[in-house]
């Protein structure tokens, strides 16, 4: 393999998964009698609380659209779509995922990929592979 293509190798590695915060707001004190009668606080809907930024990524020609689809997106081919903010086709993206296991496929000019960097892959209903992402 040249360098050239090591190079691309490892720039397109697996989907990075990083942690995003979670700290919590400095509560105010509050009366203890007052405390008592409000009801228990709910997580709002689209919270970041147990998820994790994945970053995906891999290399196209330059001016091609690319997204990921997958079991965290249902599948739309147009849900997350990837940037190549270089100009030079090293699309990227981050998505905040739940924990647990995910299959995703790249969409690259509507055509469905499985992501080359990644070792992790399982058979679909359609005959073909789909990548393996697992968070935790």
């Amino acid at each position: 393999m040249s360098k050239t293509t090591q190079a691309a190798a490892k720039r397109t590695a697996k989907p990075k998964v990083e942690k995003t915060s979670t700290a919590k707001p400095k509560a105010k004190a509050v009366p203890k009698a007052a405390a008592k009668s409000k009801p228990a606080a709910k997580a709002k809907a689209g919270s970041t609380a147990g998820r994790k930024r994945v970053t995906f990524e891999i290399d196209a020609k330059p001016g091609s659209e690319v997204a990921v689809a997958g079991s965290f997106s249902n599948w739309k081919p147009d849900a997350y779509k990837l940037e190549d903010k270089s100009g030079e086709g090293h699309f990227t993206r981050a998505v905040l995922l739940p924990k647990g296991r995910h299959e995703y496929k790249f969409v690259i000019n509507g055509e469905w990929s499985v992501d080359p960097n990644c070792g992790d892959w399982a058979p679909n209903e359609h005959g073909t592979l789909n990548s393996i992402i697992s968070v935790g």
